[in-house]
């Protein structure tokens, strides 16, 4: 961690670990996490006695710290129904627990995590599928003269992967993060990825949705029927 944020931790350590309602101060993000640049935040969740909860945004040493402050019943809800506060307290660090409550919460959090997410349905399957095959007709229909047309490729791209994602059980990350998550699991699709970001053609962009689809059935272009089951599903 950069001098600048060091001094920011721990100035906002020192002061926060002196309030008698802190039991616990996580800290997570991407300073955390080993890629913040020069422009980010620190970020932490903090478990509080009591039953209120507030946040807070301030400058320590010249360094915004964005902290949450909630009681740990509060934050075990949340990792059990958000992803981010999961994903937080699973790959946080733990700054200070002063009760054991941070430690519980975390290990909740690393249990979900390491379980992967739940399985999709078929009709799920099948709406992804349905998703994925609008997004190839897309990409086919454009075209390369087009102004916008590699943006808008990639747009498509990063949708495939979140699709990717969730037919594979990965947890999904950042947009930013997305590609070289994938690119771990999967050796082709990195390779067909990499191909895209060097020359951005876009018939690379369509093999890479194509490659997605194949994995999971191919196309799906008679949808009618499974896309109106969902829709009724969500009613």
């Amino acid at each position: 961690m950069k001098e600048k944020f060091q001094r920011a931790y721990q100035a906002f350590l020192n002061q926060t670990s002196q309030d008698s309602a802190v039991c616990g101060v996580l800290f997570f993000g991407s300073v955390q996490q080993g890629h913040g640049t020069d422009s980010s935040d620190l970020d932490f969740y903090i478990v509080v006695q009591g039953n209120e909860g507030w946040n807070n945004k301030k400058y320590y040493e010249g360094v915004l710290v964005e902290a949450y402050y909630y009681p740990a019943a509060y934050w075990e809800k949340a990792i059990a129904e958000s992803q981010p506060v999961m994903f937080a307290f699973a790959t946080g660090s733990k700054a200070w627990d002063s009760q054991g409550h941070l430690e519980q919460l975390m290990d909740k959090a690393r249990t979900i995590y390491s379980r992967g997410p739940e399985p999709l349905s078929d009709l799920q399957i099948n709406n992804w599928r349905i998703t994925l095959t609008e997004l190839l007709s897309d990409m086919e229909g454009m075209s390369t003269a087009a102004r916008g047309s590699k943006i808008g490729a990639a747009s498509l791209i990063t949708r495939a992967l979140e699709g990717y994602c969730a037919l594979n059980k990965i947890w999904l990350t950042k947009q930013e993060k997305l590609a070289e998550s994938v690119s771990q699991r999967d050796r082709t699709l990195g390779s067909l990825l990499h191909e895209y970001e060097e020359h951005g053609n876009l018939q690379q962009a369509r093999n890479i949705i194509q490659y997605v689809l194949n994995r999971h059935g191919g196309r799906m272009d008679e949808y009618e029927g499974p896309r109106m089951k969902l829709d009724k599903e969500r009613l």
